[in-house]
Parts: C-alpha cells; structure tokens; sequence
C-alpha cells in the first residue's frame, strides 16, 4: 500500500491533499465513492482497461489512509 501511495503521490504532485486543502472532506469522500462504484462494476463484469480489482481497493485503501493523515495535520 506505502508503495503505491508513494508512486502515485509522486505521478499526481500530492493533488490529494490539494484538494481537501480547498474543497474539505467532500473532497476525499467523492474519490472514495468513485473507486467504491469502481469496485462494484469490477464485481459485475471484467475491465476493459488496466484496472483490476485489487487496484481498485488498493486506491480505496489509500485514500481512506490519506483523508485520515490530513484530518490529523487539520488539528495539529
């Protein structure tokens, strides 16, 4: 998971953090719905693209890690 949040954080430039920076938390939350209503397509029918399921709840995974690492810089 650290391995792929590091390869991504680098490819996107922290845009993650960007955004929850600007919009807030509905911010993380529609990313997680995004990969959640990925996961559910996954579950119905094969990718057409170079996305599998695991990637999928991999991106999940790291996105609920991230939210929580920027609500604790929030309060620090």
């Amino acid at each position: 998971m650290a391995q792929t949040y590091g390869a991504k954080n680098a490819d996107y430039g922290n845009s993650f953090d960007k955004s929850l920076d600007e919009f807030g938390i509905v911010a993380s939350l529609v990313r997680i719905t995004d990969k959640l209503n990925r996961a559910k397509q996954l579950s119905r029918k094969e990718a057409h693209v170079d996305e599998s399921m695991r990637d999928t709840l991999m991106d999940l995974a790291n996105y609920a890690v991230m939210t929580v690492l920027w609500m604790q810089a929030e309060t620090e």
